[in-house]
C-alpha cells in the first residue's frame, strides 16, 4: 500500500506501519498494523469504517479489511496523527 502521514504536536510518534494487502479480488483479509511510541497511555485508535478503540497498547492491528483507501487517527488528548493508507488487491 501507499502511506501518507500528517501530525500535529510531537510527543507521540509513529515507529512502524505494516500494510498487508488483500490477497484476491473481493477478499477481506487486509491488515493495517501500527506501532507508536511516546506520550502516556491510553491511546485511541480510529480507522475509517471501524470501531474506535482505546487501549494502553503501543501496537494495534486492524484486520478483515477490503481493498480500499483508509485513514487512521491515533489520538492522545489533543495530540494526534492522521495516516492515509491505500490498500490494494494482489493480482
Amino acid at each position: 500500500g501507499i502511506i501518507f502521514t500528517n501530525s500535529l504536536a510531537a510527543p507521540l510518534s509513529i515507529d512502524n506501519i505494516e500494510v498487508t494487502n488483500v490477497s484476491c479480488n473481493g477478499g477481506s483479509n487486509g491488515e493495517i498494523k501500527i506501532t507508536i511510541s511516546g506520550g502516556t497511555a491510553p491511546y485511541t485508535y480510529q480507522c475509517r469504517n471501524q470501531q474506535d478503540t482505546t487501549t494502553n497498547e503501543l501496537t494495534f492491528t486492524y484486520t478483515g479489511l477490503v481493498a480500499d483507501g483508509y485513514w487512521v487517527k491515533i489520538r492522545k488528548a489533543w495530540i494526534f496523527f492522521y495516516i492515509s493508507i491505500f490498500m490494494f488487491c494482489r493480482p
